[in-house]
């Protein structure tokens, strides 16, 4: 029985090892490993990086380090801004997410890379597979809050939408939520993944920096918000597997809008979406499963 079972999970780590190990070896960034001379090409990629943000998210960055080491109360809502002040944080993420998308145009034209265009196919796969990066993430954050406050007493938030009392100013607060898509996952995360690796860098030294630049402005929720790390990990590893940039913008886009509605259809919706992400994974996994059993059959005709 013992003998049984060591040969079941040899051959289940064997399957495990070869699909997961071909499915992360994907590069879709068409960046080709590479010496990088001289420490300009490096240097460009972590000025870029870091002056991308600063500009767009070092104010929120320090408010929430204030308010996750309790030297700034935590607001029971998100401030409610006036309407010049949004029309400028629309435009400001615009100009940001505009900017990154130059950047990485630079990076690969200097790297020579040749990326795989996703089809709307993918695009829309991987939408919904971001959809559960997001919901696995919040969910690794509201166990790790849970966790925090009943046993070491400290504390996590979850301020609510803006109250808004004009329909203008609803409309401009949600469009500037929504800018968030663009904005930080082609500044924190494509720009990140491109720049980096295209300099030399390999992907934990790329995981690690997504992390540093996208959880920090998160901690107004306390330090319960480090667990979207899971979020951040997943995120790259579609984005480099796939290249489907748009389906991940349109995901975050998604998932910040929905909170505008009432609690209840924004719940149905968002389980809806997860359920549709987890039935993405299984007809994946079927074929990857699929593809493992024609390879060992491969094999043992090879041997005889």
């Amino acid at each position: 029985m013992a003998k049984q079972i060591r040969s079941w999970l040899h051959e289940v780590t064997d399957e495990v090892t070869d699909v997961f190990g071909r499915e992360l070896n994907i590069d879709s960034t068409g960046i080709s490993a590479r010496n990088v001379e001289g420490w300009q090409p490096r240097a460009a990629s972590w000025t870029a990086i870091v002056a991308v943000f600063v500009i767009g998210w070092a104010q929120g960055t320090c408010i929430a380090l204030r308010i996750a080491l309790g030297s700034e109360r935590a607001p029971a809502t998100r401030p409610t801004s006036s309407i010049s002040d949004l029309v400028l944080s629309i435009l400001q993420d615009g100009a940001i997410a505009a900017i990154a998308v130059a950047l990485i145009w630079a990076f690969r034209q200097y790297s020579g890379a040749r990326p795989v265009r996703a089809s709307w196919r993918v695009n829309l796969k991987t939408f919904f597979l971001a959809i559960d990066a997001m919901a696995l993430g919040w969910l690794a954050q509201g166990i790790v809050a849970q966790a925090l406050t009943g046993m070491f007493g400290i504390p996590s938030y979850k301020p609510g939408p803006e109250q808004t009392t004009d329909l203008l100013t609803h409309i401009l607060t949600i469009a500037d939520t929504a800018m968030a898509g663009p904005s930080e996952e082609l500044a924190l995360m494509a720009l990140v993944v491109v720049a980096l690796h295209a300099t030399g860098y390999n992907r934990w030294v790329i995981v690690v920096v997504a992390i540093l630049v996208r959880i920090p402005f998160h901690l107004y929720y306390g330090w319960s918000a480090i667990a979207l790390s899971v979020w951040v990990v997943l995120t790259i590893l579609l984005y480099w597997r796939t290249g489907a940039i748009v389906g991940i913008i349109l995901a975050h886009t998604v998932w910040n809008v929905l909170l505008y509605l009432p609690y209840s259809i924004n719940f149905v919706i968002k389980v809806v979406l997860v359920g549709i992400g987890f039935v993405v994974v299984c007809h994946r996994m079927g074929q990857l499963e699929s593809e493992y059993k024609v390879r060992q059959c491969q094999r043992r005709d090879g041997n005889h």
